[in-house]
């Protein structure tokens, strides 16, 4: 097979050909004759991801395993890999593994923290980003993650103070003001969800969240002609989508005067969601 050097060029004139088959049986060999290299073993879990190649990323990971390879960004890689084919359990197992290999990197333990999440591990979520925070502690991203999983535990308000201290860290990212507009309002905090709700639309003129966030806040505060142009930005920005023509309908029929309006919007929410039944029962108040 020639040296290292030779073989790699070997690999590369097969990607350079858009060749990531034969890159990947090329790499197999490979990591038969360098069994610790773990730069090859990462260039063949991207040709292997590339091609869709299911069963030799599960090979390729009991090889990660049985060789105990420690690259973070090889375990990264598998972490993605499972995650985009909904293997929450795996996805985990592998981002678990990248953030043991580099303790000074938050985005596998914010991968960690999705992937319980989507296995409904909230609680799994939250002790692994507290553990990273005590390392990390002026880490937005990992301030913003445990906010997710506490959001996700029914806990709104412990979540905005997570989301204010990921805001306060990186005051650029305005992702975390929506998402605290969001806690604020789930906490029906409605005051400083319409408060940070503002500043997101002021920052970001186009943010649906934002504005989603601050026509739910508005009516909840009894400003009803802020809170329905609120509601027609929302519209405009989403492209009249079902879950906001339902908010939209709901809060048009407490309006006698715009009842026919409200079902209309109802009606079309439940094309989308026939399961809203908060929207069903308005529209059949309506009717009736």
């Amino acid at each position: 097979m020639g040296d290292r050097s030779a073989f790699v060029a070997a690999v590369d004139a097969h990607l350079q050909r858009s060749d990531e088959e034969g890159a990947s049986v090329a790499l197999w060999q490979g990591l038969a004759r360098w069994p610790q290299d773990e730069h090859l073993a990462r260039r063949l879990a991207d040709a292997l991801h590339r091609t869709g190649d299911g069963e030799g990323m599960r090979r390729l990971a009991r090889l990660v395993l049985e060789r105990r390879l420690r690259a973070p960004d090889l375990h990264f890689a598998l972490g993605v890999w499972a995650e985009e084919r909904g293997e929450g359990a795996a996805a985990a197992r592998s981002f678990a593994r990248a953030a043991r290999a580099d303790l000074d990197d938050s985005d596998p333990v914010v991968r960690l923290a999705r992937a319980y999440r989507s296995e409904d591990r909230p609680d799994l979520a939250q002790r692994a980003v507290e553990r990273a925070l005590k390392r990390l502690p002026d880490a937005a991203e990992l301030h913003a993650a445990l906010g997710y999983t506490l959001i996700d535990a029914h806990r709104p308000v412990a979540a905005a103070k997570c989301f204010r201290e990921a805001l306060r860290r990186a005051p650029e990212w305005a992702t975390y003001r929506e998402d605290l507009a969001g806690a604020l309002g789930l906490a029906e905090r409605w005051r400083e969800a319409a408060e940070e709700a503002q500043a997101c639309v002021r920052i970001q003129p186009r943010s649906e969240r934002g504005w989603a966030t601050l026509a739910a806040a508005l009516a909840r505060l009894g400003q009803r002609e802020l809170a329905d142009q609120a509601y027609r930005k929302t519209l405009q920005l989403t492209g009249a989508s079902a879950r906001t023509q339902g908010n939209y309908g709901l809060f048009l029929a407490s309006d006698p005067a715009r009842l026919f309006e409200a079902a209309r919007h109802l009606r079309a929410a439940l094309e989308s969601f026939p399961d809203w039944d908060e929207v069903r029962t308005s529209l059949a108040q309506l009717a009736g």
